[in-house]
């Protein structure tokens, strides 16, 4: 520490406009130092170290300063500020982004009630836009993103930009065109207005023309880099523990196939990637978010079969959640619940005709033959009824879901019980009619085996995108299983592990870890595996 404060002050003869930042480094220093006295440590430090610590240090930090405090200044746009400048730049002047848009809030009474001389946001950003072309004396420059990040799409600049440019096309060309059309003058004119720069900075292109000096892309951009390898290419040898103690818990099956690559993870290689937690909300909720709705429902619904969904039953409910606050304040709350009473009251309707004479649990004990030995199958199951096994989701019935009932239903018809499954969700009820008991052994013998393999490497399986190739593939006229009916598929699952709108499958840490990116042959198997576990549920599951 001691030789990095003195380069500190060989290296920085520091005026006044400095001390601030200076201080700040030495406040740094002077942390670090407590933190390593802490910790007892004497070794060396290596120079990648001492710089990744201050980069992590302070990127975080921000030294107040006054404006135009140096030779290039960094602003937003403000009134009053159209001081002379040589340069101007203006970046992320994208459509949507520029003029700025400020969404009402529904208490907001001067929504469409505006009068002449109210004050316009996006007004005064078309004023402070003029104000910054006005203080540009040699140059002005203008970047915006061009195309999409995800599917190279076209993205406008912002209507501003364009006016600007539509102006200098119209009233100016280059020397030497005044004779040209209309159409090629003006072309000529934005061929040498614009400048196309790659999105990634290790693409060739990025060093051609007026060149990048980014010196740690060039390996890449000359295709001299290296493929990271896969991060698993053969299977691991199986697990002492699952030889020793050949018995699988019907709950740890469940939790398996829920997401097999991040079982693999958390149970053989012990690795648990965390999840960044959620930051405080900075208003006041008027509404409930998607976990907190489906929390909510659950209790309702646990409400309803405990008690029964009369009025008075609701306003007890309202009253606890309240109480508990997890309800949003004053009328807001009250809206709230009673969308939800609407929305689980038809769901307890048709689950309680389903919850009449009870039946005891069912113990589970079978014997499985797979390709790695003999292998008893553990458990219990519960919420069984005169007509069927029951189970409920408040919420989309997914293929997960599915599946998770599929298992409990193959258990009980191995086990001799030859009654339907039904699960019942908010939109619908699915029943899964009864099977043989060779045939439920069959089905439960090729979970349990993939179940076996997967504690060994990743298993091709993922339910939010196969359950996207089902979907694609299911309609009222039936299954499609043709060509066109698995291109479609894959199309699909495509789209539901990259993402778009919403997050796509890949973005789970777990997942990422193994399949970074897809490929065809990654789609094929996600699909053959898909197809193998879930087209003998779909041929016994019946939608009402």
């Amino acid at each position: 520490m001691a030789r990095l404060t003195q380069m500190l002050d060989d290296c920085f003869a520091i005026e006044g406009d400095e001390e601030l930042a200076v201080k700040l480094i030495r406040t740094q220093l002077d942390s670090w130092l407590t933190q390593l006295s802490d910790a007892a440590f004497t070794h060396t430090l290596s120079l990648p170290v001492v710089r990744d610590y201050f980069n992590g240090r302070l990127n975080n930090e921000r030294v107040s300063q006054r404006f135009l405090a140096g030779q290039v200044n960094f602003c937003t746009l403000m009134p009053m500020r159209s001081i002379p400048f040589q340069v101007v730049c203006l970046l992320g002047m994208n459509d949507g982004v520029y003029p700025r848009t400020v969404p009402s809030v529904g208490f907001d009474l001067m929504v469409g009630r505006t009068r002449a001389g109210d004050r316009s946001r996006r007004d005064d950003d078309r004023y402070l836009f003029l104000e910054a072309l006005q203080s540009a004396q040699q140059r002005l420059y203008i970047s915006y993103v061009g195309r999409s990040v995800q599917d190279n799409s076209l993205k406008v600049p912002s209507v501003l930009v364009t006016e600007l440019l539509e102006y200098c096309t119209q009233g100016y060309c280059l020397a030497g065109d005044s004779d040209l059309p209309e159409a090629q003058s003006r072309q000529r004119l934005e061929a040498m207005l614009i400048q196309y720069h790659p999105l990634t900075p290790f693409s060739p292109a990025a060093f051609s023309g007026a060149g990048s000096y980014a010196q740690e892309w060039l390996p890449a951009a000359k295709g001299q880099g290296t493929l990271l390898p896969e991060f698993i290419t053969d299977a691991l040898s199986p697990d002492p523990d699952s030889q020793s103690d050949p018995v699988v818990e019907l709950a740890e099956l469940q939790r398996f196939w829920r997401l097999p690559v991040r079982y693999f993870f958390q149970r053989r290689l012990k690795v648990f990637f965390e999840q960044l937690e959620a930051p405080l909300e900075e208003f006041e909720p008027f509404s409930l978010d998607t976990l907190h709705r489906f929390q909510l429902r659950d209790q309702l619904l646990a409400h309803f079969i405990e008690t029964d969904d009369s009025p008075q039953s609701v306003q007890d409910f309202m009253a606890r959640q309240r109480g508990q606050g997890k309800l949003p304040l004053a009328y807001f709350g009250e809206l709230t619940l009673d969308n939800q009473v609407t929305v689980i009251r038809d769901m307890y309707q048709r689950l309680t005709p389903l919850l009449a004479v009870p039946r005891p649990d069912l113990e589970l004990n079978l014997t499985l033959t797979t390709a790695l030995g003999e292998v008893q199958l553990q458990g219990w199951l519960n919420r069984r009824y005169k007509h069927s096994l029951v189970r409920f989701h408040c919420g989309d019935l997914t293929v997960r879901h599915q599946l998770a009932v599929w298992i409990d239903h193959l258990c009980q018809c191995a086990m001799g019980e030859a009654v339907p499954s039904t699960l019942v969700g908010v939109k619908e009820t699915i029943e899964f009619s009864p099977l043989s008991k060779d045939d439920a052994l069959a089905h439960l013998q090729a979970l349990v085996e993939d179940y076996q393999h997967g504690l060994n490497q990743p298993l091709t399986y993922l339910p939010s995108t196969v359950g996207a190739g089902i979907k694609a593939r299911d309609s009222k006229k039936g299954f499609d299983n043709s060509e066109t009916g698995q291109d479609k598929a894959l199309k699909a699952m495509h789209d539901a592990f990259v993402g778009g709108f919403n997050l796509g499958e890949v973005q789970d840490p777990y997942v990422y870890r193994v399949w970074p990116q897809w490929r065809e042959s990654f789609g094929q198997a996600l699909l053959a595996k898909g197809d193998q576990h879930l087209l003998p549920m779909l041929s016994h599951r019946q939608k009402r």
